[in-house]
């Protein structure tokens, strides 16, 4: 449990600093006409769904217990990002992976 909590704390670490501005009305619009084209086949996840499932749960507790209701969205978007990108055994190293914690700042300035 301490490394699951370690996990979650640097990743809402990662997290911070990527405020996201709202979007200008005409990008909004654009949006909506994206989401009605058919998509590519989605990413295959490389953690399993007990895990994934677990850790984007641990990151919402997070985020709602410091009423973080941004950080709440960008766990999942974080979280679905990196499970298709590392492999879980490499998630697990970001304590002490300085790659991987940087891969996750990325992700999170992604999900904005």
């Amino acid at each position: 449990m301490k490394h699951g909590l370690l996990i979650l704390y640097l990743v809402a670490f990662a997290l911070l600093g990527c405020d996201k501005p709202s979007e200008p009305a005409g990008k909004i619009g654009s949006q909506a006409m994206q989401k009605d084209q058919p998509a590519a086949s989605a990413p295959v996840a490389l953690w399993s769904p007990e895990y994934k499932d677990k850790t984007v749960k641990e990151c919402i507790q997070l985020a709602t217990r410091d009423m973080n209701t941004e950080g709440v969205r960008r766990c999942k978007c974080v979280m679905e990002k990196a499970s298709t990108t590392m492999t879980e055994q490499q998630f697990k190293t970001i304590g002490t992976d300085p790659a991987v914690k940087e891969s996750i700042r990325q992700i999170g300035l992604a999900c904005k």
